[in-house]
């Protein structure tokens, strides 16, 4: 959508695109020198003869190469809070050790549409020295934001009983498909600090996992959440409504599947179809798509199958939360592990947004105002 940003905004000179980092030093050097953006690959600009975009720059390859972010150019880490029941420790800080995913769903919007470069990985001692500098620069907590940190399974092990080895003080989260773990993998994520993990879970019912090409099963998932359980791990599982071929009976399944699985944090959102997922490109195979760029945010309904409607999705979002978070087992069990303020202050969170839940019908509706 380079030319779009730069049609609909007169503001905007220049639209990065792809990775960042060479590009926007190249560009960056450019304009400092009173040069022309002519021939930066990556970028679509505007100069005086209109809009013009250049060849796109291939990804980079060795990730190691990277330098480390300049987190102390960001002030003091303690002014940014992450939202509560998603941290244990602050402050804060993320941290990626690989590029890319090498499966294929079709509402990922990954760069490598074409999975040319599969997982670009990050040596292991490469990470280990980013996470020692953010513990140097008082950092009590990591964010890895690996698409899956254990698309590469010994990798993911060695990382842990590096953590583990160097008595490194730190507690940390991350996201994992739910067929590349196992117990004892977790186990050794668990006695390496880590606390929590997401597994991206979408659907209850295999059908609608197979028509977005998840590449996982019912069972995969049941396995992963018990066994994460299992080793002491908060467990987090997204879900999505509005999924090409799915019906709202097949919604209401789902949610059914959430409180059976009864992770400690489940999410309810709208499938989203971003620019340049195979979602998107097929728009007339699979449903309709809202043109309020607005709604691009999985709270709004952007996208509708033809097997729904816009309000049933909206609904099903309301449904499903009410019904997870209203269980007197789930809600006896949040009190019971209430260890610190920030514990009680989600379950604060918590319950009002449940009050608002329950009162109004239509929480989850776009306002046309």
């Amino acid at each position: 959508m380079q030319e779009k940003c730069l049609t609909d905004s007169a503001d905007i000179d220049a639209v990065v695109t792809g990775e960042g980092e060479i590009t926007m030093v190249e560009m960056m050097s450019r304009l400092a020198g009173g040069k022309s953006l002519e021939g930066v690959d990556g970028i679509a600009y505007r100069d005086e003869s209109g809009i013009k975009k250049n060849p796109s720059r291939p990804l980079i390859t060795d990730v190691d190469s990277i330098p480390f972010p300049a987190r102390e150019l960001l002030g003091d880490a303690m002014d940014y809070v992450p939202p509560p029941a998603t941290y244990k420790r602050r402050p804060v800080a993320v941290i990626m050790t690989s590029r890319g995913c090498n499966r294929r769903c079709i509402f990922c919007f990954q760069i490598d549409k074409e999975r040319k470069y599969g997982v670009r990985f990050r040596s292991v001692e490469n990470v280990m020295q980013e996470i020692e500098l953010c513990l140097a620069q008082g950092y009590k907590e990591i964010k890895f934001i690996d698409d899956t940190l254990t698309a590469d399974y010994n990798r993911a092990m060695e990382i842990a009983e590096e953590i583990k080895k160097r008595k490194l003080d730190f507690t940390w989260f991350t996201s994992a498909c739910v067929h590349q773990v196992d117990k004892p993998l977790l186990q050794a994520f668990r006695e390496a600090g880590c606390w929590a993990i997401l597994f991206g879970a979408e659907s209850g019912v295999q059908r609608n996992l197979n028509t977005i090409k998840k590449g996982i099963t019912i069972d995969q998932i049941r396995n992963a959440v018990k066994i994460a359980k299992e080793v002491g791990l908060t467990v987090q599982t997204p879900f999505l409504f509005g999924l090409p071929g799915q019906t709202y009976e097949d919604g209401l399944k789902t949610v059914e599947f959430a409180c059976e699985l009864n992770p400690d944090i489940a999410s309810f959102h709208a499938v989203t179809p971003f620019p340049g997922t195979e979602l998107y490109d097929n728009l007339d195979e699979y449903g309709t798509m809202s043109d309020d760029l607005s709604d691009f945010t999985y709270q709004g309904a952007a996208f509708v199958p033809h097997t729904m409607t816009r309000d049933e999705v909206t609904r099903l979002r309301q449904i499903a939360f009410k019904k997870f978070y209203s269980r007197p087992g789930y809600i006896f069990r949040k009190i019971l592990a209430l260890r610190s303020i920030n514990d009680v202050k989600a379950v604060i969170k918590g319950a009002r947004s449940m009050f608002w839940l329950w009162i109004k019908n239509d929480v989850f509706h776009r306002s046309t105002s």
